[in-house]
């Protein structure tokens, strides 16, 4: 009896299983949280425009001897020129970048590419330039189209200036004096040996803003 009973709970439970698995399992939303997890539809790209219908030339220091220049000439000055100049100035005419600097009395003319809208300027170390885009007529005659913000290149070596002079910040100093109860604090490994250079020397009364070293003066 208790072999037929335990067949028909095995039979059930494989009936069970059949029919599980031949219904279309329902789908369910995934939530966590109490929060509906359902996909939402991709955002098309939008396309970034190539100008944005203005005149504009900016500068940007990229290495102590190169400065990157981008433009966009989509706006009145185009116009104007031509009122002024006439309908056929552009005729023939060549594109330049104008850099003006402080190391030379004499701008440097660079021919680029308008439709490039950037370009890499070579320049030397530690400087100051301001860069132009405009046209040099077939007359010779440079117009200005477009003036950049000032950029100031730095230098590849450290100063040459020897007289400065390290300050150590009151508070700082004063802090450190009462964590160690006025004593030198204590330090060890190379650190130690790197910091015992600018340590003021024994008895010696501490001045603020002056540099404490084996080259004080």
């Amino acid at each position: 009896m208790a072999d037929k009973e335990t067949g028909r709970g095995r039979g059930a439970s494989e009936s069970r299983r059949s029919d599980a698995a031949s219904s279309p399992a329902e789908t369910q939303e995934p939530r966590y949280a109490g929060v509906s997890c359902v996909p939402t539809p991709p955002v098309p790209a939008l396309a970034l425009p190539l100008h944005y219908g203005r005149d504009h030339l900016a500068a940007i220091v990229r290495d102590p001897n190169c400065v990157f220049v981008y433009w966009e000439q989509q706006g009145p000055r185009m116009e104007e020129v031509r009122r002024e100049y006439g309908k056929d100035i552009f005729d023939g005419a060549c594109w330049i970048l104008r850099i003006h600097s402080n190391i030379s009395d004499e701008p440097q003319d660079v021919p680029v590419i308008p439709e490039g809208c950037n370009w890499y300027l070579h320049v030397p170390e530690n400087g100051t330039y301001v860069v132009e885009i405009g046209i040099v007529s077939r007359k010779g005659q440079f117009i200005s189209m477009s003036k950049s913000n000032p950029v100031a290149t730095p230098r590849k070596s450290p100063s040459d200036d020897g007289n400065c002079e390290w300050m150590l910040v009151e508070g700082d100093f004063q802090r450190v004096v009462r964590l160690t109860n006025g004593k030198p604090p204590l330090l060890v490994g190379e650190f130690a040996s790197a910091t015992e250079t600018f340590r003021a020397p024994i008895g010696s009364s501490f001045v603020p803003g002056r540099f404490h070293g084996s080259g004080s003066r």
